[in-house]
């Protein structure tokens, strides 16, 4: 059983708390920590509860605040805490060739075989899923397998790579950014499957053990549908003649799948995506807009359509006219049609999840000679004529304190604050990096896996702050300083690679 006061209620942004459940080091921290959700969601059945090690998000969403004080968590931890019934039993075909298996044998002074036979010789048990879909966290390995992440992370680890980090065993789902030490290649089913009941392979509680085999061919399964035949010469829509290497279909977002370890996705500037989609008076936030990032586009209209770019009226294209949208004023543009663009539909959203592939156009960005349909013409309403949604005008990024700020040098979020920062070059859906003076930590390199929300500024070992974006890791290992607020997602969507940008917090308004 949890001792109640242990855990701790800490504000997490304006959308929900983490609670901390006071049990890192407690040898059923995994068991405890999945009671503990069950616990609150039979408690609080409108929440969305993601668990982490040890940890709990407890989330309201973007528009609407959570509250969770001490009596009521102590209320719901006091109910039944038992025990699961052990999970199922999964058993993973490995082919043992990663590259890190004879470097990692050899720190570790043991043999290729040696390090083989103890990973194999564990049952090891899934404590969550997160940081991305289907991925989870296998442990604890045995003490002798314990090992840091790698110093230096790979920009590219394939997918299916079985890997190790800290007390963790992991395997890549998709081909994605890594810092874990890759031993071989599962041949197990597909991790996350939008078209099985459950779409994850593993679940919290379940067991899993891995099978040394020596060749193989792993299993894929089919991520999206076969819509996209639906396009055709006859249909109308869009051809896209050129643009930037990052345009995407997105709606209004996938919100309520965290646990899942799917992100909302979701416009980079929700307040853009509204503004296109507006003249349409029957589309909402379930219409597929393009997201056009980082330049101009330029697209050729097949059939008579009306289409709208945000901040702008609806125009009427004839067959074979030429659209030309220039780069705007912010990092994204937002391209609305009448009817919606044809988009693949996974957990009842068409928006894009590049890294899982998923959703939009076939999970991928637009290229040249890509064709967009038009989703449904007979759906459409007439054209509204209502003032079109006008953007904020503040030129801070307004934040509040973060979940994990007593693990920063004393006055580090004042100096976030008081500070300038550019943003980098390496900045996408997922996050961006801010280049400017270093935050001091003052604790070790990572933290176990907590839950992460859009808008959390997580802090790396290097020092420099990453906000992370409507794509962002759903769980992370770095502690979280601050949290962007709602309000300024907008302003903050619409920073391009080198500007430069300013936080400030409400009470520093009201001043002004």
């Amino acid at each position: 059983m949890i001792p109640v006061g242990s855990a701790r209620v800490i504000p997490y942004g304006l959308s929900g708390v983490l609670v901390d459940l006071g049990i890192a080091e407690h040898p059923a921290r995994a068991n405890l920590t999945q009671a503990a959700v069950r616990a609150l969601m039979r408690a609080l059945p409108e929440k969305e509860i993601v668990s982490g090690a040890g940890t709990i998000g407890v989330f309201g969403g973007a528009a609407g605040g959570t509250t969770l004080d001490a009596s009521a968590l102590e209320a719901a931890l006091a109910s039944d805490l038992a025990e699961p019934a052990p999970g199922r039993l999964h058993e993973i075909p490995v082919v043992y060739d990663g590259p890190d298996l004879e470097p990692l044998a050899e720190q570790l002074r043991l043999s290729a075989r040696e390090l083989i036979e103890l990973h194999t010789s564990q049952e090891l048990t899934c404590e969550l899923v997160g940081f991305m879909p289907g991925f989870g966290y296998l442990g604890p390995n045995v003490e002798r397998l314990e090992v840091p992440r790698r110093a230096s992370p790979r920009p590219r680890v394939p997918a299916g790579s079985v890997a190790l980090a800290g007390a963790y065993t992991g395997i890549y789902p998709f081909e994605s950014p890594g810092g874990w030490h890759l031993l071989g290649r599962s041949l197990g089913p597909p991790l996350f499957d939008v078209k099985r009941a459950e779409p994850n392979l593993f679940a919290p509680g379940d067991r899993v053990r891995f099978v040394s085999v020596q060749s193989g061919t792993p299993r894929t399964g089919r991520i999206l549908d076969l819509r996209f035949s639906l396009r055709g010469p006859r249909r109308a829509g869009l051809s896209v003649v050129s643009g930037p290497a990052l345009m995407t279909l997105q709606d209004g977002g996938r919100p309520g799948n965290l646990a899942r370890g799917l992100p909302s996705s979701g416009p980079l500037s929700p307040l853009g995506y509204q503004r296109a989609v507006a003249p349409f008076s029957g589309a909402s936030g379930s219409a597929a807009a393009l997201e056009i990032v980082g330049g101009p586009a330029r697209f050729q209209a097949r059939g008579t359509l009306w289409v709208a770019l945000d901040g702008e009226g609806p125009r009427r294209l004839a067959d074979g006219e030429t659209l030309e949208v220039p780069t705007g004023a912010g990092w994204a543009r937002y391209l609305a049609i009448e009817g919606g663009f044809e988009a693949d539909l996974v957990l009842g959203s068409s928006s894009t999840l590049l890294l899982a592939g998923l959703g939009g156009y076939s999970g991928r960005t637009l290229r040249r000679g890509d064709f967009v349909a038009q989703r449904n013409l007979a759906a459409a309403r007439e054209l509204s004529q209502g003032r079109l949604l006008e953007g904020g005008r503040d030129e801070q990024i307004f934040i509040e304190p973060g979940p994990h700020i007593d693990l920063f040098a004393e006055g580090a979020f004042e100096r976030l604050v008081e500070s300038e920062y550019r943003v980098s070059e390496l900045s996408n859906r997922v996050g961006k990096r801010l280049e400017g003076p270093k935050v001091e930590r003052r604790f070790r390199d990572t933290l176990l896996p907590t839950p992460m929300i859009r808008g959390a500024i997580e802090v790396p070992a290097s020092g420099e702050p990453i906000v992370l974006g409507p794509d962002h890791p759903t769980t992370g290992g770095y502690p979280v300083l601050a949290v962007v607020r709602p309000e300024s997602w907008d302003r903050f969507g619409a920073l391009r690679p080198g500007e430069n940008v300013r936080f400030g917090t409400l009470g520093r308004r009201a001043r002004a």
